[in-house]
C-alpha cells in the first residue's frame, strides 16, 4: 500500500467518528512497513543526540523569569526545511510532513470539507510535525486543548504512537475529555493512531505504571491548521466557551494531571498557583458564577477520579490498571475503553 493509500484509509476510518464525537481512534493505522521504518528511525534520532529537552519559562515567586527543562520530555521538530537537511539518518521521519501531513489534510478537505483545513495542495507551510519522547515517572501531559493562544488556527490534531513494546499495563494512557461528555482512556499501543478536533476536545495523559516507567513512549503528533476554529456546530456549548470554562468545570482534573506531569519544585508550584488563580477568577466571575455547579454536576455523573497519583514522590498510580479489550469499561476508574463511542449528546 502506499504512503497516500494509507492516509487515505485512516481518514476513511475517522471521519464519521470525527464529525459525530469530534474524535476517533484507528489500530493498524498504517502500512506495517511503514510504521516500523518510523519506530526505528526514533531510536536512531535519540541515540545521535537529535532530541532536545522540553523547556519553558515560569515567574518564579520572587518575580524573576526562570527556564525549566523537563526531565521526561523532549522532541525533535519534523516540519520544515531544516528537518529534512538536519535529519538525514531518519528519511521516514524527516519527510513524514510531505509525505502523511499533507495527504491527511487532502484527505479531509474532500470527506469532511466544513473544516476548511489549510495545508492541502501540497503545501507544507500550514502544517506542523512533532516527535516526543516521554519517559520516567512524570513522563505525562496535563489537561490542555491543542487550540490556544499561541496557536490559534488549529483545528485537527492527529496523533500516532510508535513504542513497538507498548503494553496496556504500562500506563500512559491518553484521557479524552468531551466537553460535558464521557471519558475514555486509550492505551498508547504501537501504530495506534487518535485524531481528534483540537479546539473541542480537552486532553491529558496518565503518569506511566512503575513497569512502564522504564520503557520509552513515542508519539508522533500532527497539527493541521483551519480557517473555521471554534465555528458552531449545533453544540450547546460553543468551543470558545468549552475552552474557557473547562478549568473550572474539570478544575480537580486540570490540577491532578498537572502535578502528575513533572517532579515538584519552583517550576510546578508556580503552575499550580497559575492554574488555581485561573480557577478561582471563573467561579468569582458573576455571568459564570450560577452556571457552574450545573456545569460540574452534569460533567462528574461519570467519576472523576482517575487515581492519577500521590501528592508523595514516587507518584505511584493509586487505581489498579485494566487492560483496554475492546469488551467493557475500565470498571474500577470510571474510563471507557477506547472502542468507538456513540455520538455526544451536547
Amino acid at each position: 500500500m502506499s504512503h497516500k493509500a494509507s492516509i487515505s484509509s485512516v481518514v476513511s476510518r475517522s471521519a464519521a467518528l470525527l464529525a459525530e464525537q469530534g474524535w476517533a481512534s484507528v489500530d493498524h493505522c498504517l502500512a506495517d512497513d511503514w510504521a516500523g521504518a518510523l519506530a526505528s528511525e526514533c531510536q536512531l534520532l535519540e541515540e545521535a543526540g537529535m532530541l532536545r529537552p522540553h523547556c519553558f519559562e515560569f515567574q518564579a515567586t520572587a518575580g524573576e523569569r526562570c527556564e525549566y527543562r523537563h526531565p521526561g520530555r523532549s522532541f525533535v521538530d519534523l516540519d520544515g526545511a531544516e528537518a529534512v537537511e538536519d535529519l538525514a539518518l531518519a528519511p521516514n521521519l524527516s519527510s513524514f510532513a510531505r509525505e502523511a501531513a499533507v495527504p491527511l489534510a487532502e484527505a479531509l478537505v474532500e470527506q469532511l470539507p466544513w473544516l476548511a483545513l489549510a495545508g492541502s495542495m501540497g503545501d507544507v507551510s500550514q502544517v506542523q510535525v512533532k516527535l516526543q519522547l516521554t519517559k520516567g515517572p512524570a513522563g505525562s501531559a496535563p489537561c490542555h486543548y491543542d487550540t490556544s493562544e499561541t496557536a490559534p488556527r488549529r483545528q485537527i490534531t492527529w496523533l500516532l504512537y510508535l513504542s513497538t513494546d507498548w503494553k496496556p499495563e504500562f500506563g500512559a494512557e491518553l484521557v479524552i475529555q468531551p466537553f460535558l461528555g464521557s471519558r475514555v482512556a486509550v492505551t498508547p499501543c504501537f501504530n495506534r493512531g487518535v485524531m481528534f478536533l483540537s479546539d473541542r476536545i480537552l486532553h491529558y495523559s496518565l503518569p506511566p505504571s512503575r513497569e512502564g516507567q522504564a520503557h520509552p513512549r513515542w508519539l508522533l503528533t500532527v497539527w493541521l491548521e483551519g480557517e473555521l476554529v471554534d465555528a458552531p456546530r449545533g453544540e450547546a456549548w460553543p468551543p470558545l466557551l468549552q475552552r474557557l470554562l473547562a478549568p473550572a468545570v474539570y478544575s480537580k482534573e486540570y490540577l491532578s494531571s498537572l502535578e502528575c506531569s513533572m517532579p515538584d519544585g519552583p517550576a510546578l508550584r508556580a503552575l499550580r498557583a497559575a492554574q488555581e488563580e485561573e480557577i478561582r477568577s471563573l467561579q468569582e466571575d458573576e455571568e459564570f458564577a450560577e452556571m457552574l455547579p450545573d456545569l460540574r454536576e452534569a460533567a462528574h455523573q461519570t467519576p472523576t477520579d482517575l487515581g492519577m497519583c500521590e501528592a508523595e514522590r514516587p507518584r505511584e498510580l493509586k487505581r489498579k490498571r485494566m487492560e483496554v479489550d475492546k469488551t467493557g469499561p475500565y470498571a474500577e476508574q470510571g474510563l471507557e475503553t477506547d472502542e468507538p463511542q456513540p455520538p455526544l449528546s451536547n
